[in-house]
């Protein structure tokens, strides 16, 4: 057993060696995948996503995403999937002039940047399934996404991300001036040209 220290000295020195230690220790990185429920309908992709997730070994929290039209019963069902692991979060619609109920969901994806408690984000469509691990696209240091169809084009379908709640606020920002019907990735592709 270790001696508990008596003079101020002895508690300065441990504190310094205390500090000296955590400064050496790594870094836990804050790791999530998140995903967006646009209603009721996307509740059945999206468990079977979390649950390929959950079978991927991964350790990194999982956060469903909701929009206004996911009603409470699957957000229950989420919750009960892993509890520890499966945090749902509500999300505000991102409204553009195109707005409408056919595609209120456009750019729902944005409020991932929103996830500021976690230093990476992979956020990855609610019917994607996962086959392998994904946890070392966790350290990929920015922006990454899969090649779209066309040259210099890409997908947001899979976003390797930090969470930035300015880079959210722009994007909502550039989608909300949308006129035209544009997709997310074309949104994203705009503000990395710039």
């Amino acid at each position: 057993t270790t001696k508990a220290p008596l003079f101020v000295d002895e508690v300065a020195a441990s504190d310094k060696a205390a500090r000296e230690v955590t400064a050496k220790a790594p870094k836990v990185l804050r790791k999530a995948f998140a995903t967006v429920l646009c209603d009721d309908g996307d509740a059945l992709p999206a468990v079977v996503l979390l649950m390929s997730l959950l079978r991927s070994g991964t350790d990194a929290q999982l956060v469903p995403l909701l929009t206004p039209r996911v009603s409470k019963q699957p957000e229950e069902i989420l919750r009960m999937m892993a509890p520890s692991r499966v945090k749902p979060r509500r999300i505000r619609d991102v409204r553009w002039p195109g707005f409408t109920a056919d595609n209120h969901c456009r750019y729902a994806r944005f409020r991932a940047f929103g996830l500021s408690g976690f230093d990476r984000v992979i956020y990855l469509d609610a019917d994607s399934f996962v086959v392998a691990p994904m946890d070392t696209l966790f350290k990929v240091d920015r922006l990454g996404a899969v090649p779209g169809a066309y040259p210099r084009s890409l997908s947001s379908s899979l976003l390797v991300l930090k969470p930035s709640i300015d880079m959210m606020e722009n994007l909502i920002t550039r989608s909300e001036a949308q006129f035209d019907p544009v997709t997310a990735a074309t949104v994203l592709e705009n503000h990395l040209d710039e």
